[in-house]
């Protein structure tokens, strides 16, 4: 459960991030954190 959460939000954040432009980057960026 724990590789599929891992790998799950590498693929949200290239679908978020095309999504949205610059707040977007900032957000996933500040959760990856």
């Amino acid at each position: 459960m724990q590789q599929w959460k891992k790998k799950q939000p590498f693929k949200f954040t290239r679908i978020r991030v095309l999504d949205g432009p610059k707040p977007v980057l900032s957000s996933t960026r500040s959760h990856f954190r």
